[in-house]
């Protein structure tokens, strides 16, 4: 699969996390949020929660979150989370939230 594939697929896998957000009542804030020690793919808030997501789409169903979000990737989204925090003087409970997200345009996030 080419570069330019995968980037496809991932960003219809964000938006469409981003839409299941929004159906639930929360906030985007942040798409694609990129500082230097790393990125936060989907900022978003409801009430007094702020969730940082990381989205991985993938064709098949053959993976397992923990296996893709490494303990590296974790860190960088981590210190990217915290710039948020710190550029935009957040206050409010907070989370991060792995999501795994099958490519296939029958299924829902809660499928996924």
């Amino acid at each position: 699969m080419s570069p330019s594939s995968k980037a496809t697929i991932g960003a219809q896998g964000e938006e469409r996390i981003a839409k299941h957000l929004r159906k639930y009542g929360f906030s985007i804030l942040e798409q694609n949020f990129t500082v230097r020690s790393g990125e936060v793919d989907i900022i978003a808030s409801k009430d007094d929660l702020l969730v940082f997501v990381e989205v991985k789409t993938r064709s098949n169903t053959y993976f397992n979150t923990s296996e893709v979000i490494t303990r590296s990737k974790q860190k960088k989204i981590a210190l990217a989370a915290k710039t948020f925090l710190l550029q935009n003087n957040f206050q409010n409970n907070h989370r991060t939230a792995p999501e795994q997200f099958q490519n296939n345009p029958r299924s829902t996030p809660e499928q996924s």
